[in-house]
């Protein structure tokens, strides 16, 4: 089994480099916007409603790139590492399926050739992963998307790291089904 490669050492020249230039970026707009101000709350929260187009693109761009994001991305690639457990889990399951000609079990509709019927497209559909919130969001699309389902089979096949899967469990139970289970009572009220 691969292990992810692990970063060493410390920062190299080109990362503080690349530091220091954000760093001076960000104190020269600071040093720009604050000589313009005129230390009032408007100022403050609104830039004084005067940002100029490429300040505002700036911001836009930034917020895109939030602490989900980078929470998001080592989860991602834990969940979807070709050795991972969980594509593991569904390797043996689509090989087992697919020598016995039940592959129709992974088709997305009836009439979906057998070729597009790949580990990639079951892993992609099937492997839900993020924050509690996202995942809980995953889980309602997906039920908006198949129906309503009485029952939810948590695949926690996790033997790589056995504290992980512990916790995603523990959040899954706190976290994730009670805002499945509101969500489910909202849409059945929503029907009503």
């Amino acid at each position: 089994m691969a292990r992810p490669v692990q970063p060493g050492g410390a920062f190299k020249w080109p990362d503080w480099t690349v530091v220091g230039i954000y760093f001076l970026l960000l104190a020269g707009i600071s040093f720009l916007v604050s000589n313009k101000m005129k230390n009032t709350t408007s100022d403050f929260f609104l830039g004084g409603g005067k940002i100029p187009w490429w300040a505002a693109g700036l911001s836009i761009f930034g917020s895109k790139l939030s602490a989900l994001t980078f929470i998001a991305i080592p989860a991602k690639a834990y969940a979807t590492d070709p050795d991972s457990p969980y594509v593991y889990y569904y390797r043996s399951l689509f090989t087992k399926l697919k020598k016995n000609g039940r592959i129709e079990l992974f088709k997305t509709r009836r009439d979906q050739p057998d070729e597009e019927v790949t580990l990639e497209a079951i892993c992609d559909k099937l492997i839900i992963w993020g924050t509690p919130e996202s995942v809980a969001d995953q889980l309602l699309a997906f039920q908006d998307e198949v129906g309503k389902f009485g029952t939810l089979l948590y695949a926690g096949k996790d033997w790589r790291d056995r504290e992980l899967a512990r916790q995603s469990m523990i959040m899954m139970a706190e976290k994730v089904m009670p805002r499945v289970n509101a969500g489910t009572s909202d849409q059945s009220n929503a029907a009503e």
